[in-house]
This record gives C-alpha cells, structure tokens and sequence, in this order.
C-alpha cells in the first residue's frame, strides 16, 4: 500500500490494510476506510458481530464506510438496522445499501453512499438520479470494467484524441 503516493482511501483486505495503516506515518483521521459486511454475515446479530471481527482484523477504533455487500432480501432489514446502531454508536461514519427505495420505508437513517458499478459502459442512470435527488453520494466500483474493455473500440481512439489513456477515459 503506497500511501507516500496518495492514496487515502481503501476498499479492505483487513489484515493487511491494518498493518499498513499502523505502520504508516499518515494519521488515520486522513485515510478513508470501506469494508463490507457479506452475504452469510448479514441479519442484525450477524451483522454487529461480523463488524466487531472486522474492526479486530483491521486493529482500528472505527470504520469510514461499512457497505452491505450484496443485500439478501430475507434479511435486509435487520441488516440496515445492525448498520444504523454502528453508526449511532459512532463505530460507522457511513453506510450504504443498494435497494434505496425500499429501504425508505423502515430506515431511520438513509445511506451517505451507495457504492455500485458504474463505467462509460455501464452508466445506472437512474439509480445515480435517485441518488443525486436524496443527497447520496455516488461511488463507482470497478470503473476500469476489471480491464476487459480498455482495447474496446472506440475507446482507445477517444483516449489517443484526448491524449489521456484509456484507463483515465474509463475513470
């Protein structure tokens, strides 16, 4: 993890992620930190003792970002509200689910983010709409499409016209 470069925030690998931050010079107020909670951790016990796990792992007192990984319908709920305890406990500084909507009808607090894939070829207009309209920040994963379309005509001509490459079209 090259932090000397910039890099301020961080998508989890715990163990390593927390060896790296402790062992850096950079205070941990300036690095931003997103791990999930995943599929068979999700119901609201679950979902508070899979967090405390991931809070050892990384050795840190909170976490920036705890998203639901994939939320499972059965028990999404629970799930959201494990998360807003986390975050009223001031262990969270913010959450994220994808089913907004839906969510709207029992939460208490809504998301800060909604991480969710978005490249030029896959754009989620209207969950980005969505979002935008309820003051939720929009954060794309894997907007380099895990690299299968940076030869994909026309972008490499796009990139070349605007002398950038075509990893920094696709970002």
């Amino acid at each position: 993890m090259d932090f000397q470069a910039g890099y301020r925030h961080i998508d989890t690998a715990e163990e390593q992620v927390g060896a790296a931050i402790r062992a850096s010079n950079v205070p941990r107020f300036e690095i931003f930190v997103t791990t999930k909670v995943r599929n068979p951790d999700q119901g609201y016990g679950n979902t508070l003792r899979a967090f405390q796990t991931s809070l050892e792992k990384l050795g840190l007192e909170y976490i920036d970002l705890y998203l639901i990984h994939a939320p499972v319908k059965a028990t999404r709920a629970e799930t959201w509200r494990a998360l807003e305890k986390l975050k009223e406990d001031g262990k969270v500084r913010a959450i994220d689910i994808h089913h907004l909507v839906e969510l709207q009808k029992y939460a208490t607090i809504l998301p800060e983010i909604n991480q969710l894939e978005i490249t030029p070829y896959l754009q989620r207009r209207e969950v980005v709409k969505y979002c935008q309209e309820n003051n939720i920040v929009v954060e794309a994963y894997s907007p380099l499409t895990q690299g299968h379309k940076l030869k994909d005509p026309p972008l490499p001509a796009i990139a070349q016209s605007l002398n950038k490459s075509p990893a920094q079209v696709l970002i």
